[in-house]
């Protein structure tokens, strides 16, 4: 079990909402694994334990010019015009598709994931892009039959095993 806090109410409130997490005073005292808060101008997840990098989104760091022959374009259909990520995660292949013109919506179900891409989402606001992008707060299976798209992406993440079967590239 691994316990959550934010240290800024102000930042907590404008990305908050629709998140589900229950926010708890933080106490240097409480014995907490990670918490939520300020890095920089960002969210992130720190992890109080260890001197780990903290975890924040940056979705301002993904390719710009994204072509026809790019394989997860090609994955979904080049007449796809509107995308849903059924497992957002941090968003990286979502602002790949939205780089390639689509409209991608994004259905993360993890709360804490969920509050760092929200975060991730204030931070692009000003973009041209960022019209073309949609988060969703839950489990992709109560939003698929109310969201029409021309197809739906699920990248579901696997354990990491040492058989060397499994293909080193991403796709």
């Amino acid at each position: 079990i691994v316990d959550f806090s934010c240290r800024d109410g102000k930042l907590w409130d404008t990305t908050m909402l629709d998140c589900r997490l229950q926010v708890i005073p933080f106490d240097s005292t409480t014995d907490f694994t990670y918490v939520v808060d300020l890095v920089g101008e960002s969210i992130g997840l720190v992890s109080i334990q260890d001197n780990r990098k903290p975890l924040v989104v940056d979705l301002n760091t993904t390719r710009k010019n994204i072509g026809r022959s790019d394989l997860l374009i090609r994955a979904i259909g080049h007449k796809s015009k509107v995308v849903i990520d059924s497992t957002a995660g941090i968003g990286k292949d979502a602002m790949q598709i939205v780089m390639s013109g689509r409209q991608v919506v994004m259905i993360e179900r993890d709360p804490v994931v969920s509050l760092l891409l929200k975060d991730g989402l204030r931070r692009i606001s000003k973009q041209p892009f960022a019209d073309r992008i949609t988060l969703l707060c839950g489990d992709s299976i109560d939003f698929l039959g109310k969201i029409t798209a021309d197809a739906v992406y699920l990248d579901p993440m696997f354990e990491k095993t040492h058989k060397s079967a499994l293909p080193g590239r991403d796709l």
